[in-house]
């Protein structure tokens, strides 16, 4: 009965971390917040699987639904290593991505090469791994070894700054969860549980993550998701330079900026190689050697964050201030700006202030 209490405590750790979910994900427009969406419907489908798999009626059925649950546990895996990627860098590199399609590719070879065993226990199916296949070990060893140097290299981002102390607390918290169990299960595996521990002990790895995770988001989600970056200011203007709104959020790094805005100003006025004023729905990154410049070009206007540091987050947070902006305030006729604009600007601007400070 082991394996059933492992397979639904799984299933309800994976509920109730959606739930939390759904209450904390303020910011649904978001691509990173879409991904984390698909990654907890993923593990729940997975879940519900491989509870469903010990009670099937046949033999083939209950064979076909853990198959099933393997195969989306491994792409809950590959898409958890892009997850982490996304939050340290604006863009995966492709060598990330041509190492988690490996992954699944090795992981589908192996589901089709490994050999399993149903035993039939009081009407409940039990799944034992007979044979092992060098496809197994590689997508295994490959997904440890990514994840691992994913999370350090995330972790190693964010230790750079005092004030993201925070957030790396909150961030080894289900790290340390995590060993916990890998610790808990081994012990299993010295008693010889093997099959039990492989084959479900993971599943209540991925429904513990899941849960604890959620809490994280659900109390501070921005000390998670900003943990690599550091923003000292935005600035929103037209795409004549005239400025809508800005806001400084750090006053320690007033100075930067100030040269951040200096430098928008520059590339205003310098208009080097095109026209600047034909982009649209484009990022444009400057790096200097203290702080780094991120500017996006909307329709009229154009928005830019001042700080350290950049991932998918950034950009998308400023993109949808810039787009909300200019839905509120519609076209604007060439360098006429008004207090009422101002005001609309400055207001959706404050909502995003609490995100930026972090």
């Amino acid at each position: 009965m082991l394996n059933v209490y492992l397979s639904l405590a799984s299933l309800l750790l994976v509920i109730i971390g959606n739930l939390c979910f759904t209450k904390s994900w303020r910011y649904r427009n978001l691509s990173i917040v879409k991904i984390l969406i698909l990654l907890s419907i993923i593990s729940f489908f997975s879940c519900l699987f491989l509870l469903v798999s010990i009670f099937s009626a046949s033999e083939k059925m209950a064979l076909l639904l853990i198959i099933s649950a393997e195969f989306l546990f491994a792409v809950f895996g590959a898409i958890a290593v892009g997850v982490i990627e996304f939050l340290r860098v604006p863009k995966a590199s492709d060598v990330v991505l041509t190492l988690t399609g490996f992954i699944i590719f090795f992981r589908i070879l192996s589901l089709i090469s490994d050999t399993y065993e149903m035993v039939n226990i009081n009407n409940l199916w039990l799944v034992k791994l007979v044979s092992v296949s060098t496809y197994l070990v590689l997508a295994t060893s490959l997904y440890i070894l990514l994840i691992i140097i994913e999370f350090l290299l995330f972790l190693g981002k964010g230790l750079r700054f005092r004030e993201k102390r925070r957030g790396i607390m909150f961030l080894m918290l289900p790290f340390s969860v995590g060993i916990a169990t890998s610790v808990f299960f081994s012990y299993f595996l010295s008693s010889g549980n093997f099959d039990i521990t492989l084959n479900y002990g993971k599943y209540i790895f991925v429904g513990i993550f899941i849960a604890v995770t959620s809490l994280i988001l659900y109390y501070d989600p921005e000390s998670i998701l900003l943990l690599p970056v550091e923003i000292f200011g935005v600035t929103i203007t037209t795409k004549e330079g005239v400025e809508i709104t800005s806001r400084t959020l750090k006053g320690e790094r007033a100075k930067h900026v100030r040269l951040g805005t200096l430098l928008l100003g520059l590339i205003y006025s310098l208009n080097l190689e095109f026209e600047r004023h034909e982009l649209t729905d484009t990022f444009e990154s400057i790096t200097l050697e203290d702080f780094n410049l991120l500017i996006y070009y909307g329709r009229n206007l154009i928005g830019a964050v001042i700080g350290k540091g950049q991932n998918l987050i950034v950009e998308d947070w400023l993109k949808n201030v810039v787009v909300e902006i200019e839905r509120r305030i519609g076209d604007i006729e060439t360098g006429l700006i008004t207090d009422h604009e101002m005001q609309i600007a400055d207001n959706i601007l404050g909502r995003y202030e609490q995100i930026f400070k972090k």
